[in-house]
C-alpha cells in the first residue's frame, strides 16, 4: 500500500521521503550509541533542576522552622553537626557550606541571611546569636578574648566566678567575653553548674581593647574597704563600685569639675546613667571632707559666658547676676544674689557654695 502511493509521488517528492528515512536512521543509530552517556544538556540542566528543587524543599521545610537548639555562633567556625542542631536539614547544612565557600565566608549577618535556603523566619530567629567581628574595623590595640554570651541587659551574677570578666556594648546589647588565661573546659565547667546558657566554641578573638569595660572580681568588692573622699577619688576608685566602669567613672569626675567639687552625696544622683543600686554603694563607700574646699566664681569679676557654663547656672540666671552687679555695684556678700528677681532659696542653696565675693 505504501509503495504504491510511494510511486504515485512526484520525483522530487519521493527524493524528500528518502532523505527524511535516512535522517531517521542516523538518528537512531546516534541514540542507540550514545544511551548511556550524559548528554551536554543534562550536565546543564540537572545541576539547575536540583538547585531549584532544593529551593523549593528549603522552602518547604521552613515554613515550620523551629531550631532544636539555640546558641551563639560564629557562621564562620560551627561544624556540620552545629548547623543541625540550629534546625537545618543535612541537604541545607551543604548548601550553606558551599555558600560560605564561594563568597570567602561570612563577613556580615547578611551574608548569612542572603543564602537561598535561609529563610526570614530562619534568620529572624537566628539573627541575635549570630557573633561575627568585623574584621575590616579600625582597631588600634588589641586584646585577646573568649566570648562567653551577650544580654539585652547589664549581667552582674557571674563577677563571682571570673576576676577578668569584661564587656563590650554594641547596638544595646552586652556581649561578655573572658580574657584568654582560662580554658574552654573551665569556662563551660564553671557555667554549666551556674546557668543554662549554651556556650558556642571557646574561641579567642582579637578584639578592639578600647571597647573593653573591665568588671571588677565582686569577690574583691565584697571585702570591706576604707570610704573614700568622694572629691579625691580616682577613676579606678569608681570602678570598685559593681556596675560603674571606664564611661561612669570617667562621667561622675567630669561632672564634679564642671561642678567645682561635690558639697553634697544627693549630687550623685545628678549623674547621668547611674542606677539606684549603684548610687546606693556610692553613698555608701565614699565621703565629702570636711576640708575640701570648691573651686568658686567669683560674682564680681566674672563674665556672663563664663558664669553660664556652670551646671546649676543657665544664661538667665547668669545674665541677671552680672546686671545687677553692673547696676549697683559689686556684692558685699554672696547673699545679696536673693536680690534678683532669678535668685530663689532653691537656687540659691544650690548655687551658692560655688560662688564668692573676693
Amino acid at each position: 500500500m505504501f509503495l504504491n502511493d510511494f510511486f504515485q509521488f512526484t520525483s522530487s517528492q519521493r527524493r524528500g521521503v528518502v532523505v527524511l528515512l535516512i535522517v531517521l536512521g542516523v538518528l537512531g543509530v546516534f541514540y542507540l550509541i550514545n544511551s548511556n552517556s550524559v548528554s551536554k544538556f543534562d550536565l546543564i540542566i540537572h545541576p539547575f533542576l536540583n538547585e531549584k528543587s532544593d529551593s523549593i524543599q528549603s522552602s518547604k521545610d521552613t515554613s515550620h522552622f523551629e531550631a532544636n537548639t539555640l546558641f551563639y555562633f560564629n557562621p564562620n567556625l560551627i561544624s556540620k553537626d552545629e548547623w543541625v542542631r540550629l534546625g537545618f536539614s543535612t541537604k541545607q547544612v551543604k548548601t550553606i557550606l558551599k555558600y560560605k565557600e564561594k563568597i570567602g565566608g561570612f563577613k556580615s549577618k547578611l551574608d548569612v541571611k542572603n543564602c537561598y535556603v535561609v529563610s526570614d523566619q530562619m534568620y529572624r530567629l537566628l539573627s541575635p546569636y549570630i557573633l561575627i567581628i568585623d574584621k575590616d574595623s579600625n582597631i588600634q590595640k588589641l586584646c585577646n578574648a573568649i566570648f562567653l554570651f551577650q544580654s539585652d541587659t547589664p549581667v552582674y551574677k557571674y563577677n563571682k566566678e571570673f576576676a577578668n570578666l569584661s564587656f563590650i556594648k554594641k547596638e544595646g546589647v552586652f556581649q561578655y567575653y573572658i580574657e584568654k588565661g582560662s580554658s574552654d573546659s573551665i569556662i563551660k565547667a564553671k557555667f554549666s553548674t551556674l546557668d543554662s546558657i549554651v556556650f558556642p566554641k571557646a574561641e579567642i578573638l582579637s578584639l578592639n581593647c578600647n571597647e573593653f569595660n573591665v568588671i571588677i572580681n565582686s569577690n574583691a568588692k565584697e571585702l570591706s574597704f576604707s570610704p573614700i573622699e568622694l572629691n579625691s577619688a580616682s577613676q579606678l576608685d569608681f570602678q570598685k563600685i559593681s556596675g560603674i566602669g571606664p564611661v561612669l567613672s570617667k562621667r561622675i569626675i567630669n561632672y564634679k569639675n564642671n561642678l567645682g567639687g561635690f558639697v553634697r552625696l544627693n549630687q550623685l544622683d545628678e549623674v547621668y546613667g547611674l542606677e539606684k543600686s549603684v548610687l546606693k554603694q556610692l553613698k555608701e563607700n565614699f565621703y565629702i571632707s570636711d576640708s575640701f574646699f570648691v573651686d568658686k566664681l567669683n560674682v564680681n569679676l566674672i563674665s556672663i559666658d563664663s558664669l553660664k557654663k556652670h551646671p546649676y547656672i543657665n544664661w538667665n540666671l547668669a545674665n541677671a547676676i552680672v546686671s545687677y552687679r553692673n547696676q549697683h555695684g559689686a556684692y558685699d556678700s554672696i547673699v545679696k544674689i536673693k536680690s534678683t528677681h532669678l535668685v530663689n532659696d532653691e537656687i540659691y542653696r544650690k548655687i551658692a557654695p560655688y560662688l564668692t565675693t573676693r
